[in-house]
């Protein structure tokens, strides 16, 4: 019995310490929430109008442990943007590659910090696409994207908190642990909120 009570003291610890961990994570998710730094504002940007592409947008994929994919196009002045695919799930990738051509007239925004990239070999990042009115990426969809992430992540952080802070209470270990490991129910919840929260955060 004394064994038995000594390693379930050793299992409140480990349950204290996810505790500790997941409440930190969480709290980095509230601070970033409450500070807005998921989102891009307006005064980050800098527009640049009637840009001239010269080089279709073109899909590009680095394979491997640290693969990406991006879309990448050139326009007059050697100018090389892309669009992070991974980053912008509002962006519609089929007609970004297929609608925009050759000698197309565009506007796109930049970060301001990212401005001394423009006419570099480096290739700049964009967060807003207008090609004949149409626009192809939204910022404020992006935005928005970003901002349910970081409430997700927050709400899933918040609830491993609770389930593991709850175990590490019970002093002596309950009889129900006997017959199920408390880690059981613990990622059932997990799951079934993630896909909870992703469902209803991602309309």
């Amino acid at each position: 019995m004394a064994d038995s009570q000594e390693d379930w003291d050793k299992k409140r610890g480990g349950y204290l310490l996810v505790a500790i961990i997941s409440f930190l994570v969480g709290a980095y998710f509230l601070v970033n929430l409450q500070t807005g730094s998921y989102e891009i504002q307006p005064s980050d940007l800098e527009i640049i109008e009637d840009l001239i592409v010269v080089k279709k947008p073109e899909l590009k994929i680095i394979k491997g442990k640290h693969g990406r994919s991006w879309i990448e196009f050139k326009c007059d002045n050697n100018t090389t943007f892309e669009i992070a695919t991974y980053h912008y799930r509002c962006v519609n990738k089929q007609e970004v590659l297929t609608e925009i051509n050759t000698n197309d007239t565009i506007s796109v925004m930049i970060l301001r910090k990212d401005l001394e990239h423009i006419d570099s070999e480096t290739s700049c990042e964009i967060h807003s696409l207008v090609d004949k009115n149409k626009e192809y990426l939204d910022i404020n969809c992006r935005n928005n994207k970003e901002q349910k992430d970081g409430e997700t992540g927050y709400l899933l952080s918040s609830a491993i908190t609770i389930m593991t802070i709850s175990v590490f209470l019970f002093k002596k270990k309950p009889k129900f642990f006997d017959d199920v490991d408390p880690r059981i129910p613990i990622w059932i919840i997990v799951i079934i909120l993630f896909v909870v929260l992703r469902s209803i955060l991602t309309k």
